[in-house]
């Protein structure tokens, strides 16, 4: 009986917490109010009022009336003082991140501005320039206060001064754990192709369907892309690629030998989506997305020739496309990217990437293996 009490009674306190997290709420000096409904409005009217819907009316508290407010999603304002030229004002901040520091963030007439808080016994801003301008910045700054944790330290040299960033890195110092901090790089790469032409059925001639055709080797060089999403271990990679490959292919139909030659210079634009694994120094990755192929020189010749009594008889052949101009299809892969220095990452990428016509069924198919190292600047 004293068991089921205890129970209840821990029930009873814990329903207001649960209940808070998950509905609208305010605090005011003298009440909590739960399960309201919050008119969420812009940036700008959400750091200078709570309103309150009541029946058809809207209430405004100013953040004098209330403490703090929140919404179901987990966004959360607070009531604080901030310094402004020659006076201090008082605001609602989001907050950001809740822990050892809190983080609050503010968008005012001179732009954006961060806050942090640790207890009662810190309350900072952190202006783009630094705390005492001169040759100081933010990074400065958070190196200061972080220094309690040196494996935030390459993280603050590639942090921005924006919300995702400052977010982000502020999360991960109360972890104070090294991980790699997402940044958008760019870079360039090189390596090797191997192209197969695939026949189709639909092709007009069709000896070509006969012919065996092998992984023709090429090179491949480019610029890269790489994007995160959200600061996250999932990316976009976009890349331009120039690749050049020679063809040749042949078949023999009782007395006639046919001989097919094609060159191809091409432009490759893969859209990659990327996800990293979480490791430190040595990252393996793994993508999937589409490719798009402009094939901008190509050349192509169908020999045939007739054997008979020692004789060899050369026989014209109709001018034929099987290479068409533009191609789009899918790319899998993966790799590893390993950090040399804070911004700058070396990788290897294995992928297959196979291409289908966008305006002909008589043109080939084209399937491709490439493998190539990159680096990051």
């Amino acid at each position: 009986m004293k068991n089921c009490r205890q129970f209840f009674l821990l029930l009873i306190f814990l329903i207001p917490l649960i209940t808070s997290s998950q509905n609208n709420y305010f605090v005011s000096d003298t009440a909590t109010n739960v399960g309201v409904v919050l008119v969420d409005g812009d940036v700008l009217t959400n750091q200078m009022v709570c309103k309150v819907k009541k029946g058809k009316t809207i209430v405004e508290y100013t953040p004098w009336q209330v403490r703090e407010y929140g919404f179901e999603d987990g966004t959360t304002y607070l009531a604080k003082n901030i310094p402004v030229p020659d006076s201090t004002r008082r605001v609602f901040l989001e907050r950001l991140v809740k822990g050892k520091y809190s983080l609050y963030y503010y968008e005012g007439e001179a732009g954006t501005t961060f806050f942090l808080e640790q207890d009662s016994t810190l309350f900072v801003e952190l202006t783009k320039h630094g705390e005492d301008y001169g040759h100081r910045n933010f990074r400065d700054d958070l190196r200061h206060y972080t220094a309690d944790c040196p494996q935030m330290a390459d993280a603050i040299k590639l942090v921005r001064y924006n919300r995702a960033g400052y977010k982000k890195l502020m999360k991960q110092y109360e972890k104070c754990k090294k991980r790699p901090f997402p940044f958008l790089k760019f870079g360039i790469s090189a390596g090797y192709s191997a192209c197969k032409l695939v026949p189709k059925s639909t092709i007009p001639i069709p000896e070509l369907s006969q012919m065996e055709y092998r992984y023709e080797g090429g090179f491949v060089a480019g610029i890269f892309m790489e994007c995160p999403v959200l600061l996250s271990d999932i990316s976009v990679v976009a890349e331009l690629l120039y690749t050049h490959h020679d063809f040749a292919a042949s078949t023999s139909v009782r007395s006639q030998e046919f001989d097919y030659f094609g060159k191809m210079s091409s432009l490759q634009l893969p859209v990659l989506v990327r996800y990293a694994f979480p490791s430190n120094r040595i990252r393996p990755f793994l993508n999937v997305g589409a490719v798009f192929l402009f094939n901008f020189n190509n050349e192509e010749m169908l020999y045939s020739a007739t054997i008979g009594q020692n004789v060899i008889e050369i026989n014209d052949m109709p001018e034929i496309t099987l290479i068409p101009n533009s191609m789009i299809g899918y790319s899998i892969g993966g790799g590893f990217a390993v950090q040399i220095l804070p911004r700058n990452w070396f990788s290897v990428d294995i992928r297959y990437n196979s291409y289908y016509a966008l305006t002909s069924s008589r043109a080939m198919d084209i399937s491709e293996f490439q493998i190539k190292s990159g680096i990051s600047f």
